[in-house]
């Protein structure tokens, strides 16, 4: 089974992964659809169908899409066996117009990640920052992941249609989540003297105000770039990661995406990462 993959599977990277495949094999079944019936709904081909199941391939995000509404299913349930939550990532940090706000809504709805509240003895460990990211894989770790998309940022000075800057989806454990988040693909070399390396991911908690000292995201000319929040004598202001020689930014100069709740190293991204080109 996923023998098309370069990087070797964790045992959590094929439970997280196995249950995906599981829950669309169950919406074809649940409607008593053949493979070629569902991929015909779908505007597929029996062979992806059949590849999916199989866990060789996952659908795109307009084949998720595309399920969704064409068997109603929740997409929350599809990603993450979860209901979905209130919390939602409608509000991306790029400026849309309102086509590109329509045509994302849809989509953008299911990519919610909300911390549950514990439950005792299955409640998840917690994890260092030291040694962020999904934590020591193990199969029963996956009933405590949660599928987070990983945005990157656009390559120009113009706004950037909210799928071209989709890369994939990351199971990453929810004891590390705090509200909506997502993760941000790291590929600036500038960034290096601050010990993040290209390819890194940062999980961002959405719209959470830092406090100083905290590493914080903002948006400046379409961009998402990091700086450390400290306090000026009347407000909180920021000093850029990539740019430490520049004066600091006030918050009301800039556009705040939220707090940087941990860098997760390379080596701990999961597979679903690396099929990013699937999606």
């Amino acid at each position: 089974m996923y023998d098309n993959c370069q990087t070797k599977l964790t045992r959590m990277d094929v439970a997280v992964l196995d249950d995906f495949i599981e829950r669309i094999k169950r919406v074809r079944l649940s409607n008593k659809l053949t493979q070629q019936k569902f991929a015909e709904a779908l505007g597929s081909s029996q062979g992806n169908v059949a590849d999916w199941e199989r866990g060789r391939s996952v659908p795109s995000a307009a084949a998720i899409r595309k399920i969704v509404n064409t068997f109603s299913v929740d997409p929350a349930w599809l990603m993450n066996g979860s209901s979905s939550s209130s919390e939602t990532l409608l509000s991306m940090p790029y400026p849309l117009n309102d086509d590109e706000k329509k045509e994302i809504t849809q989509f953008a709805h299911w990519l919610v990640a909300k911390r549950p509240a514990p439950h005792g003895s299955d409640a998840p460990s917690s994890i260092s920052a030291e040694t962020t990211g999904a934590g020591t894989p193990s199969h029963e770790e996956s009933t405590v992941t949660m599928m987070l998309p990983v945005i990157s940022n656009p390559k120009s000075n113009e706004p950037v249609p909210f799928e071209q800057l989709l890369k994939g989806f990351a199971p990453i454990n929810k004891s590390l989540l705090q509200g909506a988040c997502m993760l941000l693909l790291i590929d600036e070399d500038q960034l290096l003297h601050t010990g993040m390396r290209r390819n890194d991911l940062a999980l961002i908690q959405l719209h959470a105000r830092p406090q100083p000292g905290d590493l914080a995201a903002l948006r400046l000319h379409h961009q998402i770039v990091f700086a450390y929040c400290q306090q000026s004598k009347h407000s909180l202001e920021y000093k850029l990661l990539h740019a430490p020689e520049s004066p600091p930014i006030s918050s009301q100069d800039s556009s705040l995406v939220g707090k940087v709740l941990h860098i997760i190293k390379q080596e701990h991204v999961s597979l679903t990462f690396h099929l990013a080109h699937a999606f």
